[in-house]
């Protein structure tokens, strides 16, 4: 984390959750999220914040910043860590 940073909440409506408990990983929400807003973090540099699940999030920021996101591998993941990272 670098920066500052704006992360911004929805809690879905039910036909934008997902039904099945046993899913990991972020899943992508079809249209705009609906839902009620529950407010808004702002994180800088050592922050850690935790994105509660069945929550649609926005993060912005008014100037150039760096945030590492972590999830449980899922449909979106894309593993590329053999590609960018030196082993030898």
């Amino acid at each position: 984390m670098d920066g500052e940073v704006d992360i911004h909440l929805i809690k879905l409506d039910a036909e934008q959750t997902v039904p099945d408990a046993e899913h990991n990983g972020a899943v992508l929400v079809k249209g705009e999220p609906k839902g009620k807003p529950m407010g808004w973090l702002k994180i800088r540099r050592g922050h850690q914040a935790m994105l509660p699940k069945n929550t649609a999030y926005q993060f912005s920021a008014a100037k150039p910043a760096v945030v590492i996101q972590q999830t449980c591998k899922g449909d979106l993941s894309i593993e590329r860590w053999a590609e960018i990272c030196q082993t030898a």
